[in-house]
Formats: C-alpha cells, sequence, structure tokens
C-alpha cells in the first residue's frame, strides 16, 4: 500500500523504523508522495520518526540531524528539449532547514518536530537524514551533503557507522 501511495520512506542500516512526514494549511494535510493544493502560503510542516534502540546490526543509533530539502515545481519538461529533458539537476533545490536533537521532542518514542512553513510558489519538500555530524565525518560537506566516497573499498564495519534516510516528497500548491 505504502509503494501505491507514494508514503514511503528508504532507510540505509535502520536509522529510523518509522517516519510519518506532513504538511497542512489548516484545511487541508497532505503526506510523503502526495500533493497538496492549498489556499494558503503559510503552512505547518509535521515530521514524526521512530529509531530502534539498536538496528539489525546490534549498533546503539542516533539521528544526528534531518535536513528539510525543498525545490520548485517547474512543471513537465518536453522531451524535444533535450538539454532540459536530460538535466539530471534541479537548480532551485536546496536544504531549507536543518533539525537536530534540540528541534524535536520525544513523547512514546516518537520524535516530533512541527515547523511552519511559507511556500508562496509550487514546491516541493523531502527529508535526509543521517547518523553523521555534519563537517566532521569526511562523509557530509560543511554544507551537510553527503560527499562521494574517495576510497571505494568497504566494509560491513564501514557501512554500519554511515546510515542515512530519505523521505519521498510532498509536492504543494498553492492558489
Amino acid at each position: 500500500d505504502g509503494l501505491r501511495t507514494g508514503e514511503i520512506f528508504i532507510t540505509h542500516g535502520e536509522l529510523i523504523n518509522r517516519l510519518e512526514f506532513s504538511i497542512d494549511d489548516g484545511i487541508c494535510k497532505s503526506s510523503m508522495g502526495s500533493d497538496l493544493h492549498s489556499q494558503s502560503t503559510e503552512l505547518m510542516l509535521s515530521i514524526r520518526f521512530r529509531s530502534p534502540e539498536r538496528n539489525i546490526h546490534g549498533d546503539p543509533v542516533i539521528v544526528d540531524h534531518i535536513d528539510l530539502i525543498s525545490g520548485y515545481i517547474t512543471g513537465k519538461i518536453d522531451p524535444s528539449n533535450r538539454s532540459a529533458y536530460t538535466n539530471p539537476v534541479n537548480s532551485s533545490t536546496k536544504v531549507i532547514d536543518r533539525f537536530t536533537s534540540k528541534d524535536w521532542v520525544t513523547v512514546n518514542g516518537w520524535n516530533i518536530i512541527n515547523k511552519k512553513i511559507s511556500c508562496p510558489r509550487p514546491t516541493y519538500f523531502r527529508l535526509r537524514g543521517t547518523n553523521q555530524k555534519v563537517g566532521t565525518s569526511g562523509k557530509i560537506d560543511h554544507s551537510g551533503n553527503p560527499v562521494m566516497d574517495e576510497d571505494y573499498s568497504n566494509s560491513e564495519q564501514i557501512a554500519w557507522k554511515d546510515l542515512w534516510f530519505y523521505s519521498n516528497p510532498i509536492f504543494v500548491y498553492p492558489k
């Protein structure tokens, strides 16, 4: 059902085991993989997530931070415009906020973040979370983006120390 509705997230190394991500305009609420057609440009973003005490490898799990990423929705691109159609980058996409444990409250095992956001034009919002600290691990640059592995050697021990999750986006269309 999650795949059919788009209400899914991907996790590497069981960093989290539950995620609820939604945006509410006071009248309607939409979650991951869906659209919100809103009469308002002022919205409430809600994130609820859970982590197991230990992942399936037996390691303690701690989310260091979650990035809120957004980009403008520009519409369909005509396939005859090869340069635009094959461009894998949406240049408007950026990290617009970063949440750490100081930003969430924990209630009954759920970590909860509520944040007012403004959305004056069609925009998508998605989440990216990790156990890596910004700028200190060699796995994340100073802007918080994952860096390409320079050393392609890997091991089970290396992989279990580099955990991530990614949400499906929510597409917001203000009127």
